[in-house]
């Protein structure tokens, strides 16, 4: 048999006979086009005319059209899943970080909760009684007591265990009610002077000045509100003629009304208290007695200064008179703790042998007394942390020593 073609089957031979060459880049792509393409060129020919005709130039047109719309397809598609693929590489290692950062942080705790509970926490519960003592003991007191009763030791330690306390001192001189010992009876007195309240008088330093209760009154009333724009705490010591004055307690009763607090200690020991004021040279002591050079006897002037010297004195002593003298000195003393009675807080007068007692001893039972003494002593002004007074007293305890007179 001949088989005889048709010019469009021949045309058709010819077109897929020949290879398809591709573009530069595109060869995978047209791989795919090439059997895509020969698909709908036999379509085209079983659907065609009647004549089966089908020109070269409507195959190669096709082919183009349809390859166009197949790349820019493939193009679309690619760039849609790398939007894809690059979300979700974000989301794993965002879910990642967070399960590292969550299992870091568990560990942390598990490890140092202990610690933080033992130690931060202590830490804030103290910054917490602390800040509370500050709020509530800002008010100022003052401590009577008289000459050579150990008030500049009871002045030390009571600054050092506020202190301790957290409670920040106001620095003043001990003995503020004095004139020359205020550094605000200057502008008190000018103040006052203007005003025409108080007339000049050569007595200005002196207790015996007229206006003395007038004057002294204004100069604590500055202290005080100085010490309280400084959120600091004033503390100072009264002597008893300076607050039992002979003007109805007029110093006394005004500083009460500016919240000023009192507590009052003594010296118990009348033949103690008669040796350092004759060696002080303080009035009570002129009258039996005076100072001299442990060395040689020899009299001294050298009085107070002696407690800033290494120049040792002792006492010469009228001893048919002592007696006499400490009989007399102790009704003095008696008389004054009466009177100052209804002026401190807690209607109680302690004595300097009570607390400084654990200084001349180790024995732990001294101790434990004398720290009772001191809590009771200044229970009118702080809410005293046991631990903390036992601390402080711990590096005085029995480091003096009882030596004759």
């Amino acid at each position: 048999m001949v088989d005889v073609k048709g010019e469009g089957e021949e045309a058709l031979d010819d077109t897929l006979a020949k290879p398809m060459l591709p573009k530069l880049g595109q060869e995978s792509n047209n791989k795919k086009h090439m059997v895509t393409h020969a698909g709908k060129v036999l379509a085209d020919s079983k659907q065609g005319d009647s004549t089966g005709k089908l020109a070269k130039g409507d195959i190669t047109e096709n082919k183009s059209a349809g390859g166009a719309k197949q790349v820019d397809g493939q193009f679309t598609g690619n760039r849609e899943h790398q939007r894809q693929l690059g979300c979700r590489h974000l989301l794993a290692i965002f879910v990642l970080s967070s399960i590292i950062t969550i299992s870091c942080l568990f560990q942390i705790r598990t490890r140092y909760w202990g610690l933080y509970k033992t130690t931060s926490g202590a830490n804030i519960e103290k910054h917490i009684i602390e800040k509370k003592m500050r709020e509530q003991h800002s008010h100022p007191f003052s401590i009577i007591s008289g000459g050579c009763s150990g008030s500049t030791a009871m002045m030390r330690f009571t600054r050092e265990l506020l202190v301790a306390h957290g409670i920040r001192v106001f620095p003043v001189e001990h003995e503020m009610l004095k004139p020359a010992k205020n550094n605000y009876w200057n502008s008190a007195l000018q103040k006052l002077t203007l005003n025409g309240e108080v007339l000049p008088s050569r007595k200005k330093w002196s207790m015996m000045y007229p206006y003395y209760d007038k004057v002294i009154l204004e100069a604590m009333n500055q202290t005080i509100l100085s010490a309280k724009e400084n959120n600091k705490t004033l503390v100072f010591k009264s002597d008893p003629p300076y607050v039992l004055t002979k003007h109805k307690n007029a110093v006394a009763n005004g500083l009460k009304e500016m919240g000023v607090r009192f507590a009052h200690f003594y010296r118990s020991n009348l033949l103690d208290l008669a040796v350092c004021n004759v060696r002080d040279c303080f009035g009570p002591g002129s009258k039996i007695g005076y100072p001299v050079f442990a060395t040689n006897g020899t009299r001294t002037s050298i009085c107070f200064q002696r407690r800033s010297s290494k120049v040792k004195v002792k006492a010469h002593i009228d001893t048919s008179i002592l007696v006499k003298h400490l009989q007399r000195r102790e009704g003095v003393l008696s008389k004054a703790i009466n009177s100052l009675r209804p002026l401190t807080e807690n209607g109680k007068s302690f004595t300097h042998e009570d607390l400084f007692a654990y200084e001349y001893t180790r024995d732990e039972d001294v101790f434990v007394q004398s720290r009772d003494v001191w809590i009771n002593f200044l229970s009118f002004a702080i809410d005293i942390d046991k631990a903390t007074l036992t601390t402080l007293m711990r590096k005085y305890q029995g480091t003096l020593t009882v030596k004759p007179h």
